[in-house]
Protein backbone atom coordinates (compact mmCIF):
# COMPACT_ATOMS: atom_id res chain seq x y z
CA UNK A 1 0.00 0.00 0.00
CA UNK A 2 3.15 2.32 -0.04
CA UNK A 3 1.55 3.62 -3.45
CA UNK A 4 -1.67 4.20 -2.44
CA UNK A 5 -3.14 8.00 -2.75
CA UNK A 6 -7.04 7.98 -1.73
CA UNK A 7 -8.67 6.34 1.40
CA UNK A 8 -12.46 5.94 2.54
CA UNK A 9 -13.15 4.70 6.36
CA UNK A 10 -14.59 5.18 9.17
CA UNK A 11 -13.26 6.68 12.27
CA UNK A 12 -12.60 3.57 14.26
CA UNK A 13 -10.22 2.30 11.11
CA UNK A 14 -8.78 6.03 11.07
CA UNK A 15 -7.63 5.88 14.46
CA UNK A 16 -5.79 2.50 13.83
CA UNK A 17 -3.95 3.96 10.72
CA UNK A 18 -2.36 6.63 12.86
CA UNK A 19 0.61 4.26 13.86
CA UNK A 20 2.04 4.78 10.34
CA UNK A 21 2.70 7.57 8.50
CA UNK A 22 0.69 7.53 5.02
CA UNK A 23 2.75 10.44 3.17
CA UNK A 24 1.29 9.67 -0.52
CA UNK A 25 -2.61 9.92 0.87
CA UNK A 26 -4.07 13.13 -0.91
CA UNK A 27 -8.27 12.38 -0.62
CA UNK A 28 -9.49 11.12 2.19
CA UNK A 29 -12.82 10.16 3.31
CA UNK A 30 -14.37 9.51 7.12
CA UNK A 31 -17.51 8.28 7.55
CA UNK A 32 -19.37 7.37 10.55
CA UNK A 33 -18.29 3.89 11.80
CA UNK A 34 -22.08 2.65 12.66
CA UNK A 35 -25.07 3.79 13.95
CA UNK A 36 -24.70 2.24 17.48
CA UNK A 37 -20.90 3.98 18.10
CA UNK A 38 -20.41 5.67 20.85
CA UNK A 39 -19.73 9.33 20.98
CA UNK A 40 -15.76 8.33 21.72
CA UNK A 41 -15.99 5.84 19.12
CA UNK A 42 -16.95 8.72 16.13
CA UNK A 43 -15.14 11.48 17.44
CA UNK A 44 -11.29 12.65 17.66
CA UNK A 45 -9.53 14.41 21.26
CA UNK A 46 -7.03 16.39 20.70
CA UNK A 47 -4.26 13.44 20.99
CA UNK A 48 -6.20 11.75 18.18
CA UNK A 49 -6.12 15.08 15.96
CA UNK A 50 -2.56 15.37 16.50
CA UNK A 51 -1.66 12.16 15.28
CA UNK A 52 -3.95 12.29 12.10
CA UNK A 53 -1.61 15.26 11.12
CA UNK A 54 1.69 13.37 11.55
CA UNK A 55 -0.02 10.27 9.97
CA UNK A 56 -1.24 12.14 7.07
CA UNK A 57 0.66 14.74 6.12
CA UNK A 58 -0.35 15.34 2.47
CA UNK A 59 -4.22 15.68 2.72
CA UNK A 60 -5.32 17.51 -0.19
CA UNK A 61 -9.27 16.90 0.37
CA UNK A 62 -11.04 15.71 3.25
CA UNK A 63 -14.51 14.70 3.49
CA UNK A 64 -17.03 13.79 5.92
CA UNK A 65 -20.25 11.48 5.42
CA UNK A 66 -22.66 10.51 7.86
CA UNK A 67 -25.15 8.85 5.52
CA UNK A 68 -23.14 5.46 4.45
CA UNK A 69 -25.47 2.08 4.51
CA UNK A 70 -22.62 0.21 6.29
CA UNK A 71 -25.23 -2.97 6.07
CA UNK A 72 -23.04 -5.31 3.48
CA UNK A 73 -25.75 -7.95 3.10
Amino acid sequence: MPHLRSLTASIILLKLLFFSHWPNICRLEIFASTPVATTTEISLNSNEIDAFYRSFSHIENLTFRHDVDLNMS
